[in-house]
């Protein structure tokens, strides 16, 4: 053998030919250093790719987070809008305070005082009577199949929905969920024919996509009483009631209150 050379035997199995390599110091040398180079090389990739990449993962899990309260601070906003909407329905469209004082001091009865009285200034007092065991939005407006049910929380902040659809055919009856004054009847683009019932105790219902209102703002309603007729006006693409109940300013589930709409055959979807 040459001096410093190395010979590297390869013997495979079941008898086959033996193959014989030779290889200089130098080679075995540039293969070693090779190696510890490459070896050098991965260690210190992942020394630098580790933290990158933990760093990476907080970052993600950080804007995750942060998107999630952005979203829940949208959510906030449009409630307090939507709420303020209806305020403006009640105070600044039609010009009047709908003040419920306590039971102890007036017994069963709400005050409306009005700020257009013909007389001049806004001091006239009127009361209506109302019964606090009638007052509860429980009487199904109308009957039929829940297409969508209450949600409020929904990740998609346009499907939001603070109430439940239910579907029936065109032209059928919808009847107040309780006694109550209207402080809105009219057009709005997204539900179209509306109307907004104030029952008292800080309940209000809301009726929407109506074919036609058959009551007025300031009238009094009582329970059961029909007042508007199944549509599909406004953002609607069939014939359905948008049916809601507000309590102290926030939405509720109205099967919650209408006992009638938690069978489980009545929910179609």
């Amino acid at each position: 053998m040459p001096k410093g050379k190395y010979t590297v035997v390869i013997i495979p199995d079941e008898g086959e030919e033996t193959k014989e390599f030779l290889l200089s110091r130098r080679w075995i040398k540039g293969i070693i250093y090779f190696s510890i180079i490459v070896v050098i090389g991965v260690v210190g990739l992942l020394v630098w790719s580790v933290p990158k990449a933990i760093d990476y993962n907080r970052v993600n899990t950080e804007h995750d987070s942060l998107k999630e309260k952005q979203l829940k601070v949208v959510e906030l906003i449009r409630d307090l809008n939507r709420m303020k909407h209806i305020d403006n329905y009640i105070r600044n469209l039609l010009g009047v305070d709908l003040e419920l004082p306590p039971v102890s001091e007036f017994g069963d009865s709400i005050r409306v005082k009005s700020s257009t009285s013909p007389k001049g200034p806004a001091d006239i007092e009127d009361e209506i009577p109302i019964s606090y065991l009638d007052n509860i939005p429980s009487h199904r407006p109308v009957d039929g199949f829940i297409t969508q049910e209450f949600d409020k929380k929904k990740a998609s902040l346009r499907d939001e929905h603070h109430g439940i659809d239910i579907a029936a055919k065109e032209g059928t009856g919808i009847n107040a969920s309780a006694s109550g004054m209207v402080v809105f009847s009219g057009w709005t683009v997204k539900f179209g024919y509306l109307i907004i019932l104030f029952h008292g105790d800080d309940y209000f219902s809301l009726y929407g996509h109506n074919q036609a209102n058959f009551v007025e703002s300031l009238q009094w309603v009582d329970r059961g009483q029909l007042i508007a007729l199944v549509g599909q006006t406004g953002d609607a693409t069939g014939p359905h009631l948008h049916f809601e109940i507000w309590k102290n300013g926030k939405p509720v589930d109205p099967s919650d209150y209408v006992m009638e709409y938690n069978n489980k055959e009545l929910k179609g979807g």
